[in-house]
């Protein structure tokens, strides 16, 4: 950690990769953007429509040559409208977004109070409230989750 009990942005990604935090943030984009009904329904056609699919002798190729052939003419222009819903799902308020802070911050606050991580562990649950306790106060995660999803 750095000076002062701040966690560096490598160390909580390294804890939302351990914990599994990462894996399934990563999931549930890949779901909600399986989910893009529009986006499939132009990929399908434009696979429909590739030029090596519809050559003469293209029944005659083996299943990995016209996936070769169909990657090579039109693999680019797919992946880039799944890269580009990729990031819409990830900015999204009703996406990805909040979630994605959420968390980041999560993980970053049990780097910074390691203690209260350990209480909730260790203690069973209340069944009566208590009087008043001293909260332990939570940190403002200085970087961005998007900072990270980012590569920056």
């Amino acid at each position: 950690m750095e000076a002062g009990g701040r966690p560096t942005a490598a160390e909580v990604v390294g804890r939302l990769k351990d914990d599994g935090d990462f894996d399934a943030l990563r999931l549930k984009i890949i779901r909600k953007v399986k989910e893009n009904e529009e986006l499939r329904n132009n990929i399908i056609a434009e696979v429909k429509q590739s030029l090596v699919l519809n050559e003469d002798g293209a029944e005659n190729l083996k299943p990995r040559q016209v996936s070769d052939g169909i990657y090579q003419e039109i693999g680019n222009k797919i992946m880039g409208q799944i890269s580009d819903e990729l990031w819409k799902v990830i900015r999204s308020n009703d996406g990805m977004k909040n979630e994605i802070k959420e968390t980041v911050e999560s993980v970053y606050n049990r780097l910074v109070n390691p203690e209260k991580e350990k209480e909730k562990q260790s203690s069973p649950p209340r069944q009566k409230p208590r009087k008043k306790e001293k909260r332990q106060k939570t940190v403002p995660c200085p970087f961005s989750a998007a900072d990270q999803w980012q590569g920056r």
